[in-house]
């Protein structure tokens, strides 16, 4: 297991001018600070400043080898870090282009980084301008960029009206060698509130795309579900959408986990999707307490899912289970249930 951590704010005081700050400053006399415990008090501060005085780094948790902590350069902190192709972490920087919109001077490829998560060893390369990360894909990873005709202007109104023509393109991108393949590409969107193609994400190898279509006044339907495998193939999953409330969720290998649209994950599975043959099955079982539905947690390292089987009365988890996906899909409840921590 890896653990990113980063600061939003970083300060590199010592502890004991860092604790004279905080004394002087008279918070401690504020709520909520003032019905503490002096004791509890400097706890509270000595965890946050903890936090804000240790750099990046990258910790490590493997059964067998112990725990590991790779403490990188400050710079790693303008780093978002968003996508993983099972051997390298990557990040790009903050400092825009977003993926909707872009500043006045910050059209130009987008600073990235990579981590190696075997060594912990990292560096910086750039992307394509306005290219951004989607997903790990394929042992690589899946980006988006837009094409246009003429040059972006770097003025934010300009910027924003010379998009509308844009052609998004989607590609397979090899960070290590540079090679790229161009798997599809989507015309640009008002529909499509991320600006990424209407990509929803990577199950069971391939990629999956929504079309939209805009309802003046009231936001937009969902029409057709694409899926474009890594040598660029694409397939119709869906035309026309089968249910206007069903969004595509939780990974789940060969199934896909359906959901409603203003759905809480844990709470309102509606369907699996079997990407093998397109079949929708209905979850049928039903938390053993608590109401809804049983929904994924994650996978077990046997390809077994975690599921959550009881809830209290205000929806937080009591009970998982662990069950082969096959026979969850067939309707099975055969789940073996797990001892939940009580420390």
């Amino acid at each position: 297991m890896y653990v990113w951590h980063i600061s939003f704010f970083y300060d590199d005081q010592s502890w004991d001018d860092y604790w004279a700050e905080k004394l002087a400053s008279g918070v401690r006399d504020r709520e909520p600070f003032d019905t503490l415990t002096d004791a509890e008090f400097e706890a509270e501060y000595r965890g946050i400043w903890t936090e804000q005085s240790t750099p990046p780094c990258l910790y490590a948790v493997d059964p067998a080898a112990g725990k590991t902590r790779t403490d990188l350069p400050l710079t790693y902190r303008d780093y978002t870090m968003d996508a993983c192709d099972g051997s390298t972490l990557y990040g790009e920087q903050m400092i825009a282009p977003y993926s909707s919109q872009a500043s006045a001077g910050k059209i130009g490829p987008t600073p990235a980084c990579r981590i190696d998560l075997a060594t912990g060893q990292a560096e910086t390369f750039a992307l394509e301008p306005t290219e951004h990360y989607l997903a790990g894909f394929d042992g690589a990873l899946l980006t988006r960029r837009y094409v246009t005709d003429a040059p972006l202007p770097t003025d934010a109104e300009q910027y924003a009206a010379a998009i509308q023509s844009a052609t998004v393109k989607i590609d397979r991108l090899d960070p290590r060698t540079g090679a790229r393949t161009s798997l599809t590409e989507r015309p640009y969107s008002d529909a499509d509130y991320e600006k990424n193609g209407c990509f929803i994400g990577v199950y069971n190898g391939k990629a999956y795309f929504e079309e939209r279509e805009i309802i003046p006044g009231s936001g937009f339907r969902r029409t057709v579900l694409t899926a474009v495998d890594a040598a660029g193939r694409a397939e119709t999953v869906w035309d026309p959408w089968p249910q206007a409330e069903w969004v595509l969720g939780d990974d789940g290998g060969r199934y896909i986990w359906l959901y409603r649209d203003n759905y809480n994950t844990s709470y309102a599975a509606r369907a699996l999707l079997d990407t093998e043959t397109g079949q929708i099955t209905p979850v049928t079982q039903a938390l053993q307490t608590g109401s809804g539905a049983v929904s994924l947690r994650g996978k077990a390292h046997d390809g077994r899912w975690l599921v959550v089987i009881g809830a209290d009365s205000v929806g937080r988890t009591t009970a998982y289970g662990l069950i082969d996906a096959d026979q969850f899909a067939a309707g099975s409840t055969d789940w073996q249930p797990v001892t939940m921590w009580q420390g």
